[in-house]
């Protein structure tokens, strides 16, 4: 075998050996002059893919440290991060216009929380999208893509992967779905503004936590399942005064 067949066959054989370490990341050697740093090249492919490898798990513990965070935040919200609020409570229903959360509107703030909290401690472009498993809990995917490349006089080793992350939260936004009916279609269809009906209503509900009564505006706080064994607080508003309301 002449240099040139020994230097490729090498390259080849070492850039599988770096694809099965780094699992799912591929390497392009270009521009390559035979010299005497075949062992440079291989060190570069070695060390590019564990490069990729080192930055999709920290990534992937940032996705995992802030998956929950953001549904305890989404509660906060009242699941809606753009909405109207009083007081820090969002605003559901305002002089018969309404704002509910709903399924489609829950998946799209929790999302905007979920980036806004990972690019607080590494901004990329994460792609996030969920998926509901069988389970009905949350599987969150980010169609990342990360790219290294290292440049030399004589090679080129460029790394890339775009198998992106994925996560299981143990949590179902159908249960976030339930507390919000329970407010739109019972509570507030039988009880409207009548204070001591509302207070009833929350003294019969375990997930009735709280309520607080100014005037014409009814905030409460209303307990969701639990994640990470701490229970998920929702927090909303009526308000029977006049009035527009934004979504």
């Amino acid at each position: 075998m002449n240099k040139r067949g020994f230097l490729m066959l090498s390259l080849f054989i070492f850039t599988i050996i770096a694809v099965g370490i780094a699992f799912y990341v591929s390497s392009t050697i270009s521009n390559v002059a035979f010299s005497e740093n075949l062992g440079d090249i291989q060190l570069g492919v070695m060390s590019n893919s564990n490069l990729i490898y080192e930055e999709l798990y920290f990534k992937n513990e940032i996705l995992k440290s802030t998956a929950g965070d953001s549904v305890f935040e989404l509660g906060n919200v009242g699941g809606v991060f753009d909405g109207e609020f009083v007081d820090d409570y969002n605003v559901w229903y305002r002089g018969g216009k309404e704002c509910w959360p709903n399924e489609d509107s829950l998946t799209e703030n929790y999302i905007l929380v979920l980036e806004d909290k990972m690019d607080f401690y590494e901004e990329s472009d994460y792609n996030l999208k969920i998926e509901k498993e069988d389970s009905g809990f949350i599987k969150i995917i980010s169609e990342l893509e990360i790219y290294n490349e290292i440049l030399k006089d004589d090679y080129n080793v460029s790394t890339f992967s775009d198998e992106g992350l994925t996560y299981t939260l143990e949590y179902n936004f159908d249960d976030f779905e339930t507390k919000v009916k329970n407010i739109r279609d019972d509570i507030l269809v039988e009880c409207s503004d009548d204070f001591a009906c509302w207070e009833e209503k929350k003294n019969s509900r375990n997930w009735f936590k709280s309520l607080d009564v100014n005037g014409k505006v009814f905030k409460f706080k209303l307990v969701s399942d639990s994640v990470g064994g701490e229970e998920v607080i929702i927090k909303g508003a009526i308000d029977f005064n006049e009035g527009n309301l934004e979504c």
